[in-house]
């Protein structure tokens, strides 16, 4: 996939995401995050990968998410 193309399927991504609920904030901050997952099925359940492309540190929001179980 060009990185064109995979910006616009992103940002259509993005954009039926947002059309469905509310996007997450930080909880220190208040301002809106949004990040784009990788969600694994195990199960009946989901894993969401926490990736900073390869970097040897977490992203900003590793330590955030607010899932429920």
């Amino acid at each position: 996939m060009s990185e064109n193309k995979w910006i616009e399927n992103n940002r259509r991504v993005i954009k039926e995401f947002l059309s469905s609920c509310s996007p997450p904030k930080g909880p220190a901050s208040g301002q809106t995050r949004i990040n784009p997952l990788i969600a694994l099925p195990d199960g009946e359940n989901y894993f969401a990968v926490a990736s900073k492309g390869g970097a040897p540190e977490n992203p900003s929001w590793y330590h955030n998410p607010a899932f429920s179980s």
